[in-house]
C-alpha cells in the first residue's frame, strides 16, 4: 500500500504524512495518538491506522493513548486494526496496554457494545490514561 510504502522510506512515523489523520506525541512510556479526522472509516484507512500506530510503536513508546475527542464515526475496518494492534502489543511479552480517552458518546457506544472497553479502558482525560497504560 502506497502509506506503507511511505512510511518504510521514511524508517519511522512520517508525522507530515499521517497529520491529516493524527498527531502523535511521546509522553514517558506512551504514545499520545491524537485523531485529527472526524471520521475513522473508509475502504483503505483500517490498513493504514494499523500501520501509523505499528510504525509509531516502532520507533518508540510501549503503550498507547487514543485521544478520540475529534472523532465522531469509527467503521469496523477502525476497530478491527485497533484490536489487532493491541493484541500485537500484548504478544510482545512488554506488558504494553492501550486506553482510549475524550471519547465521544458515539465511540463510546460502539465500544461498549463490542465490549471493547475490557481491552480498552475508556478514560476521561488524558492524565488518566497515562495512569491506566503505565499502572495497569
Amino acid at each position: 500500500m502506497e502509506s506503507q510504502d511511505r512510511m518504510r522510506e521514511t524508517n519511522g512515523p512520517n508525522p507530515a504524512f499521517y497529520q491529516d489523520l493524527a498527531v502523535i506525541e511521546q509522553v514517558g512510556n506512551a504514545l499520545v495518538i491524537t485523531f485529527t479526522t472526524e471520521n475513522l472509516s473508509g475502504p483503505n484507512l483500517g490498513a493504514e491506522l494499523q500501520a501509523m500506530l505499528s510504525d509509531a510503536l516502532g520507533a518508540g513508546g510501549r503503550h498507547l493513548v487514543l485521544d478520540m475527542q475529534n472523532v465522531s464515526y469509527m467503521d469496523s475496518s477502525c476497530i478491527n486494526a485497533l484490536v489487532m494492534l493491541l493484541n500485537k502489543m500484548r504478544n510482545t511479552g512488554s506488558g504494553a496496554r492501550a486506553a482510549v480517552v475524550n471519547a465521544g458518546h458515539n465511540v463510546q457506544y460502539l465500544f461498549r457494545l463490542c465490549r471493547l472497553e475490557r481491552l480498552f479502558p475508556i478514560c476521561r482525560d488524558v492524565m488518566a490514561a497515562l495512569m491506566a497504560v503505565e499502572n495497569g
